[in-house]
């Protein structure tokens, strides 16, 4: 029996067209199409900054270290979500706290205060199936309690929340574009957003062996760019 998808990636020709001309005409790695890809996706979603990194796991990951996320320091999150969500907190070296949801599926609010501890540092929301969670009220109660926010919207892109979108609101957003989200570049890659310069470059160092200028090492980092080819396609 034949099955039916209900849905599938799109791949077409201008998106052909593009890989192909990536790979003739850019470097493999951080080629210009990625240059081009993250201020086109930040000019989309509305902040002053993206980041591409190899996936949306390394973006929540990366997202917290850039955060200065502590040994064991708590980040207060939900279950129900992607285990990429709690596994980024764990390679931050963190402690995932979960909170449950309200009926959107989404972290809720009226349980956050309850979850709050000495070591708290951060709550991660999930925009889960394209509702955005409640961003206002975790704001609110982060600042109170001198929390960061990193909001996890590899399922919410071109969500809008009071007519922002998604990824604007906190400190940083991290996005996935795995073939199965509401965008893709054609296999793995991720997206961290924000309007803090400083977050920004250490995520830039963070995701090439904290390199910078070329040949000089400042801080421990990781292999977690996104290759030019995807870019390419995903623009």
């Amino acid at each position: 029996m034949d099955v039916i998808p209900p849905a599938s990636p799109v791949f077409n020709k201008e998106m052909e067209d593009a890989a192909i001309n990536a790979l003739r005409k850019e470097r493999f790695i951080l080629g210009e199409s990625v240059d081009k890809f993250e201020e086109e996706f930040a000019c989309y979603v509305g902040t002053d900054f993206a980041v591409s990194v190899s996936s949306g796991t390394n973006a929540l990951h990366l997202a917290q270290i850039a955060a200065d996320l502590p040994i064991a320091g708590e980040v207060i999150t939900v279950a129900s979500s992607y285990i990429a969500t709690a596994n980024s907190i764990l390679h931050a070296n963190g402690t995932p706290i979960f909170c449950d949801i309200n009926d959107e599926y989404t972290i809720d609010v009226k349980q956050i205060k309850s979850k709050i501890s000495k070591r708290t540092k951060g709550i991660m929301p999930v925009h889960l199936y394209g509702h955005p969670a409640d961003i206002d009220e975790i704001i609110n109660i982060a600042n109170k309690n001198n929390l960061f926010v990193i909001e996890d919207c590899a399922q919410s892109h071109g969500a809008l929340y009071k007519g922002k979108m998604t990824g604007t609101f906190s400190d940083m957003g991290c996005f996935s574009f795995y073939s199965t989200k509401n965008m893709t570049v054609c296999g793995d890659g991720g997206m961290v957003t924000t309007n803090n310069e400083k977050l920004a470059e250490k995520i830039k160092l963070l995701r090439n062996h904290g390199q910078h200028p070329k040949d000089v090492h400042t801080i421990v980092g990781y292999t977690a760019r996104l290759n030019t080819v995807n870019a390419s396609a995903a623009r």
